[in-house]
């Protein structure tokens, strides 16, 4: 992939992370206010983190509800937006 397409991307993902930290669920704020400011066991926590990887030549993203770089966990929960994504490849 060329670096234009890779900066394309990285636009797309920043404008979808953002729309996604102004539209929070109730829980996904709930546990925000749980985990920010290195409250769970002093781990700096990201809210809808972006992680990019490469498929079969392909680079594509998703974004992380909540992700520890140093722990290496990313949670995803499941919410409206997997039902727009589903009515969209109906």
């Amino acid at each position: 992939m060329s670096l234009n397409n890779k900066i394309a991307l990285r636009i797309i993902a920043k404008q979808l992370y953002r729309e996604l930290r102004k539209n929070a669920t109730q829980s996904e704020k709930i546990m925000w206010k749980t985990v920010r400011n290195r409250k769970l066991n002093n781990c700096k926590i990201n809210r809808q983190c972006p992680i990019f990887y490469d498929l079969y030549g392909i680079n594509k993203f998703f974004v992380a509800d909540f992700y520890c770089h140093q722990k290496k966990v990313a949670i995803k929960r499941d919410g409206g937006y997997h039902e727009r994504q589903k009515n969209m490849m109906l």
